[in-house]
């Protein structure tokens, strides 16, 4: 089925969600990882995932030049140190070639393989989600050499590969990849794209560039097929794991790992136990597109009803919080907005040799609709301070704190429920 909907403010983007699992049947447990693998692999001819193993097998991990590749102000390096970063990257060479050809690939589905149980609760983080954040990280690295060694272009489409490889993992059905993918995401805006400015000595054609990532450069997914699929993990272990034990057609206890038992103070029937389920899941599908305070506010009354009945239900003992996933949404947003702002404005500086005193005289009005801060939703503050323009999201509390920086232990800016987010000047 497809519906449309609007994602945070930006654009219309059509949806396309599987067929309705089917109802759990504890006298014949549903297969519900077949069924996962054959809704979301349904269509796809060529996949990505594919090539994404073929990086992953070629691949060699040295997480000290990793982290090297990783870390801030690629104009730091020793000469030493970039001719080792130089070496791993050539080693890699085929594996970033392949993990790019793979980003280029428009579908991406990674075939659950089911464990020895069959339960989908059993289900862990795949083994190569930790290659492909590796391969990011090392991605990331070799942007940031080419853009300190003057290759804008390289560094551009390592970002688009960045952008596609977010968009892939926001397709798959488990909570973590999604959340991976829109990191590798906000990663791409935050480490590569806004080094642009303050890395390249030469001057930029800022608008080019926005062009240049257009067909890479999307929304956020919407967070469907992973609530899809958290409530079929729910529904097997209700076909699985729940006892009856006096025969009355109503469970109240559940043996999840052998003798260990999980006692309801409300026994329910199956009938009830979908319908409860159904309900929640269904409060969440729209949180992830409304405006971010309201969504933290109506997350904040579902989690609240769901302790409440903690221990009661199944449903209320198994489900999981979601406030992470759309602080991480959020972010992924405000990093994709704020990096365009900044590229605008440097484009008026360019054209004007001076810095616009408002937001509005860089941005066009159309354009300006579109690059709100999502936590907000509302224009990123700006201001001139000495003369250069100072650029900052209100970050996850929603209040201007007037760029004052939330950071952590050790001094490097976060975002933080205190605090504001800096984008503008970029942040060590």
């Amino acid at each position: 089925m497809s519906r449309w909907i609007t994602l945070v403010g930006l654009l219309w983007v059509p949806i396309v969600t599987a067929a309705d699992p089917p109802l759990p049947n504890p006298d014949n447990p549903v297969d519900y990882i077949q069924w996962a693998n054959e809704e979301y692999g349904k269509g796809i001819t060529e996949n990505a995932a594919d090539v994404y193993q073929e990086a992953i097998a070629a691949f060699e991990l040295d997480k000290e030049l990793l982290n090297l590749g990783f870390e801030p102000n690629p104009p730091k390096w020793s000469a030493e140190q970039r001719d080792r970063l130089h070496g791993y990257v050539d080693r890699n060479a085929k594996a970033l070639k392949r993990y790019a050809q793979a980003a280029r690939i428009p579908k991406c589905y990674f075939v659950i393989t089911p464990s020895e149980s069959g339960a989908m609760m059993d289900l862990q983080s795949p083994v190569y989600w930790g290659p492909l954040r590796s391969l990011a990280k090392l991605t990331i690295g070799r942007a940031r050499l080419r853009l300190s060694e003057g290759d804008l272009d390289g560094a551009v489409e390592d970002a688009a590969t960045l952008l596609r490889v977010s968009r892939h993992l926001q397709t798959q059905p488990g909570i973590m990849a999604y959340m991976l993918g829109v990191a590798i995401g906000q990663l791409a805006y935050d480490s590569v794209l806004l080094e642009i400015p303050r890395v390249t000595a030469k001057p930029v054609d800022y608008n080019e560039v926005m062009r240049a990532l257009k067909s890479a450069d999307r929304p956020p997914r919407r967070f469907t097929r992973q609530l899809e699929v958290e409530l079929v993990i729910l529904w097997d272990c209700a076909q699985r794991f729940l006892r009856d034990a006096d025969g009355d057609g109503r469970y109240e206890s559940a043996s999840f790992r052998g003798d260990q038992k999980h006692v309801f103070g409300q026994p329910q029937t199956l009938d009830e136990i979908v319908r409860e389920s159904r309900d929640y899941f269904a409060s969440l599908k729209d949180v992830f597109v409304a405006d971010y305070q309201k969504s933290k506010t109506r997350l904040d009354a579902i989690e609240r009803k769901m302790a409440a009945q903690k221990g009661k239900t199944l449903t209320a003992m198994m489900a999981p919080s979601f406030r992470r996933v759309a602080e991480l949404q959020r972010r992924f947003v405000a990093g994709r907005n704020a990096y365009r702002v900044v590229f605008h404005l440097h484009a008026y500086q360019a054209e004007h040799g001076r810095w616009p005193k408002e937001l509005k005289e860089a941005l066009p009005d159309r354009t300006a609709r579109k690059l709100n801060d999502p936590f907000a939703n509302k224009p990123f503050r700006y201001q001139l301070k000495d003369g250069q323009p100072f650029l900052y999201s209100v970050s996850i509390n929603g209040v201007d704190d007037g760029g004052e920086l939330c950071r952590t232990d050790d001094g490097k800016p976060k975002w933080g429920d205190t605090g504001d987010f800096v984008f503008w000047p970029h942040q060590d």
